[in-house]
């Protein structure tokens, strides 16, 4: 279901004869994420992304792009991206530590921050680089669903995550799409 991070060694998405056909049109620019996309998810999908987080190897981020994907360009899209070598953990890794203090004592939970655990409010938030192409294409469908971007790729993550039968009930659009994400 999701890519799971190999070694060098083991790659198992290389190109086979009879399998999945490259491409058809130009994709290269899926290999750069040039494009940031904010989505605020509830807790249950955040419980969902880190289970998976630690069952494919892989991280939120690229769990989360790659189910994107598929809701844009289909599975299969996104098989002969892998396959072919244009999608795949676009992270690089800063190690450095800046601006840290010492803490005395666990970490405080504000009152609010457990009224809104206890109500499924979505206070988890991603920050999800992503092709231009996919967002704007994203964008494209979330303006003719009536949603902003990130409350449309919110609900195509639950919906992604959960299925339509036990997806959470969420409202309806607002009627207001000028607020920028």
């Amino acid at each position: 279901m999701f890519l799971k991070r190999r070694s060098s060694v083991e790659k198992s998405s290389q190109p086979v004869p009879g399998g999945v056909e490259e491409p058809t049109r130009g994709w290269s620019d899926m290999k750069t994420c040039d494009a940031v996309l904010k989505v605020w998810v509830p807790q249950p999908l955040d419980r969902v992304l880190d289970q998976a987080v630690v069952q494919f190897g892989n991280s939120k981020v690229l769990i989360v792009r790659s189910a994107l994907l598929i809701h844009v360009y289909g599975r299969y899209r996104l098989d002969q991206l892998v396959v072919h070598g244009l999608w795949g953990d676009h992270r690089s890794y800063d190690w450095k530590i800046r601006f840290s203090r010492a803490v005395d004592g666990p970490p405080r939970v504000a009152p609010r921050t457990e009224f809104i655990e206890q109500h499924g409010k979505s206070i988890e938030a991603l920050r999800v680089h992503l092709p231009a192409r996919l967002k704007v294409d994203l964008e494209a469908l979330a303006a003719r669903s009536g949603y902003r971007v990130s409350e449309y790729s919110r609900r195509v993550l639950i919906e992604y995550f959960f299925g339509r039968v036990d997806a959470p009930t969420l409202p309806d659009p607002p009627a207001l799409l000028d607020e920028s994400d």
